[in-house]
């Protein structure tokens, strides 16, 4: 996962399911999301930064397994966006 250049999407919807997380992925009409920019990567985590989180800014700090994937189960993310 590269920084600066990755975001991470999750929706705004507090308690969502895995397979309502899924859901979104196709979809093609509007919802609740939230992105995040990916600012650092280190072996087994990254750090991301979002704006308009409770009218603040936020920093925090995602686990990632061996091949850089996502592996945090509690924030539901449904998409990573990388510049190609």
């Amino acid at each position: 996962m590269p920084t600066g250049r990755a975001s991470v999407g999750a929706g705004r919807t507090k308690g969502m399911t895995f397979e309502q997380a899924q859901a979104l992925f196709d979809k093609k009409t509007d919802y609740e999301s939230h992105s995040d920019i990916v600012v650092a990567v280190r072996a087994g985590e990254a750090d991301l930064i979002g704006g308009n989180v409770s009218d603040s800014v936020t920093k925090k700090t995602l686990k990632l397994d061996a091949k850089g994937r996502l592996r945090d189960k509690k924030n539901l993310s449904f998409v990573v966006m990388k510049k190609n």
